[in-house]
């Protein structure tokens, strides 16, 4: 058993302008996409809807408390207003009474034209990755996907079973992939108007699938609950509005009802609090699948993943515990040699945060010790680009790009 999981790194040599947290980022600032969207939500329905200078200067006011913000907690602020926006009831959630007790002493108000705001932030966001995907794809664009999809290729020959994970929105791991007989498990269902919906009983019996736990620019949550399949992000983004602001049946779902405040997170989740999607279909299969697969696989290959998602560290803390033989291998780009001693004080590098989700449990101390490592690995990182980081953790340190020109030179490979 393989396991692949690609994170946001694994797509940067894929685009000219580099698709990474801070491009998408610099794009929800933008008054002139918050206008255009505004404009076409109020030309969809008749619901209210929020100014968009009032949505960027509630987005900037926190950008000046705290200059390290991301499109994802500013994701986070924003659903978290819309929730209360939403119905003002203190009972139907904790944030809803929080907010009921601040607005009530401060006087600041959100009102119900803020409900679907974290619908359109989610569509800037997709947006965005789309214009990049149209407008500025790398000149060796096609020739990457072939390289991607000579290493998947070659991963899946030496395995029975390989899943792909994809923690990204956009559609290069699609493009890499075709012919390869890997599935998404969204079939036709002419009993619902040939919609595309989730197969569990196919998902979880295939050998061969591709899966994304943070949803997807082909995705749009229906009123059912849930999610619908296009082939074309396009005709999904299309069809994603044609159900905004309706009371459809095939209406676009924008939130669902959830302990601690209103979950928006539907065809994409972003924020810092992604847990609660994981409740939803098909992101509970997704879920539920990612960590049986970790947890069987020999290999678990991490291209581009920066180790800041806890649901998905937690399962990876506890692979190798679980899983003696099992064995790690990271991709990712450092551009100076690793410093040891710069890692443990500054703390805030790859290989820190790789050392602090592998870190020996306080509650078993009996467990081996993968945490071990030995200077001349790191002096071999250093001057191969690739070797051993810690019991059963391989680095490749030199990129994506570089690492699909080279994976077949790497002996343990």
């Amino acid at each position: 058993m393989t396991t692949i999981l690609f994170g946001s790194g694994a797509t940067i040599p894929f685009f000219k302008t580099p698709l990474t947290t801070s491009y998408l980022t610099e794009q929800v600032y933008k008054m002139e996409r918050w206008d255009n969207l505004v404009t076409k939500y109020r030309g969809h329905t008749s619901n209210v809807m929020a100014n968009a200078e009032d949505i960027v200067s509630l987005i900037r006011g926190f950008n000046y408390m705290d200059f390290n913000h991301t499109f994802e907690t500013y994701a986070e602020i924003i659903d978290k207003v819309a929730s209360w926006g939403f119905d003002k009831m203190p009972g139907n959630n904790m944030m809803n009474t929080i907010f009921a007790v601040l607005v009530d002493r401060y006087k600041k108000n959100f009102g119900p034209e803020w409900r679907d705001v974290p619908f359109l932030y989610r569509e800037i966001i997709v947006q965005s990755i789309l214009e990049l995907e149209t407008n500025s794809r790398s000149a060796d664009y096609k020739e990457l996907c072939s390289k991607q999809r000579n290493f998947i290729e070659h991963t899946a020959n030496y395995s029975d079973k390989t899943s792909l994970v994809s923690l990204n929105y956009d559609n290069v791991l699609f493009d890499s992939i075709e012919g390869l007989g890997f599935e998404h498990c969204f079939n036709n269902v002419p009993e619902a108007g040939n919609m595309d919906y989730f197969d569990y009983y196919q998902f979880h019996k295939s050998d061969k699938v591709v899966y994304f736990p943070h949803g997807h620019s082909r995705f749009k949550r229906s009123s059912f609950g849930t999610i619908q399949y296009y082939e074309d992000p396009k005709v999904a983004e299309e069809k994603r509005w044609e159900g905004v602001g309706d009371s459809r049946i095939d209406s676009s779902l924008t939130l669902t009802s959830s302990a601690f405040a209103y979950d928006f997170n539907s065809f994409i989740t972003t924020g810092q609090t992604k847990d609660t999607s994981l409740n939803l279909p098909p992101y509970d299969a997704y879920y539920q699948r990612l960590s049986k697969d970790i947890l069987e696989s020999d290999w678990v290959y991490l291209i581009g993943y920066s180790f800041g998602d806890e649901h998905i560290n937690r399962l990876l803390h506890s692979y190798l515990y679980s899983n003696p033989s099992g064995n790690i291998f990271i991709v990712d780009f450092i551009e100076n040699d690793i410093n040891l001693a710069d890692e443990i004080v500054n703390g805030s590098g790859l290989v820190s945060r790789v050392f602090a989700v592998f870190k020996p449990s306080v509650f078993f101390p009996n467990i081996p010790d993968i945490t071990q490592y030995q200077s001349n690995d790191i002096w071999k990182i250093n001057n191969l680009g690739y070797g051993q980081l810690m019991n059963n953790i391989y680095l490749y340190k030199n990129g994506t790009h570089n690492f699909l020109n080279e994976f077949k030179d790497i002996p343990f490979l």
